[in-house]
């Protein structure tokens, strides 16, 4: 089964989905990549604070930057979509290896830990 299936098929009845494919319509295959080169260089953003601190600002602010990101091309991500996007990134064998090839060994559990404390860290 190919992603855009596989997606459509768990989260087809979702706001978030629905959203997605209203923002979508009219995006060539070009702006597809173009957007997903985009959030995998945010991803490679987080990856080169590795050796930071996961709760350091520098890294929070990339973690707002992701979220931003997500919400301004692909749909609204809510503090619980992000989790869930953060648990999918070392839960899932292809989304970590994929995270951890592009960005360096250990950057889908960096980022995890790091959307984790952003959430629970908020007042």
């Amino acid at each position: 089964m190919d992603y855009k299936n596989e997606v459509k098929n768990r989260f087809g009845n979702t706001a978030e989905y629905k959203e997605y494919e209203k923002k979508s319509l009219s995006r060539t295959n070009e702006k597809e990549a173009e957007l997903s080169k985009g959030l995998m260089n945010i991803i490679r953003e987080i990856g080169t604070l590795r050796d930071k601190d996961p709760f350091s600002g520098e890294v929070i602010s990339k973690i707002e930057k992701l979220k931003a990101y997500i919400t301004e091309n692909y749909y609204s991500c809510s503090d619980e979509m992000l989790v869930n996007l953060g648990n999918m990134y070392v839960e899932d064998k292809r989304f970590k290896e994929n995270i951890d090839n592009a960005a360096g060994a250990g950057t889908a559990l960096f980022v995890k830990k790091a959307i984790d404390y952003y959430i629970t860290s908020k007042p």
